[in-house]
């Protein structure tokens, strides 16, 4: 019974939304902002990244408000908005490293945007996979695709030659996608 009243109270909270009542915006974003911006947070590893996504997701949400249906789920649509917000977000961040854009791409496009957009697991197996890699072939992956530093920046820190470094990322590439195929992750 719970359920249902709270699903006709949003409906109507949805409604007076789309005729522009800023109470009902504020009761929405009270209601939803919290646990949004943890999720978003776990993602991106960044709180004022996670921030603004989350503020660019409630700016949509008003600036669309007459076309949001009060009969069709709330959630869905924040979730729906946060996906393709911080899908925009990691595509912008990692542009130009193609190994790596690819990568996220593939880690962003979830199935199921409720059960797998902001899932945690797969953020902490993304991060258990990197941190199993052999050490040389680890720091190599981190300091190239997360650091952002250039095949010859890394040859000439670590003493290593340009092709023994796009060996290592090409490895442990393959290696991270294995695993996480094996928690039936789709990369």
């Amino acid at each position: 019974m719970a359920s249902t009243t709270n699903t006709y109270r949003e409906e109507g909270v949805l409604a007076r939304l789309s005729k522009g009542d800023k109470d009902a915006f504020k009761w929405l974003y009270e209601r939803y902002s919290a646990k949004l911006y943890i999720n978003i947070r776990s993602i991106l590893k960044d709180e004022d990244a996670a921030q603004e996504v989350l503020q660019e997701v409630f700016i949509r949400l008003w600036n669309y408000r007459e076309r949001i249906d009060p009969h069709k789920s709330f959630q869905a649509l924040l979730y729906k908005t946060g996906k393709n917000l911080v899908y925009n977000y990691l595509r912008n961040r990692w542009q130009g490293r193609a190994v790596l854009g690819q990568f996220v791409d593939e880690m962003v496009a979830y199935q199921h945007v409720e059960e797998r957009l902001f899932h945690k697991e797969t953020s902490a197996m993304l991060d258990k996979a990197i941190e199993e890699l052999p050490p040389q072939r680890k720091l190599v992956f981190k300091l190239c695709k997360l650091e952002g530093k250039s095949y010859g920046e890394v040859s000439e820190m670590l003493d290593i030659s340009i092709s023994t470094i796009s060996d290592h990322i090409v490895k442990a590439t393959r290696a991270i996608k294995a695993k996480l195929r094996l928690h039936d992750i789709s990369v």
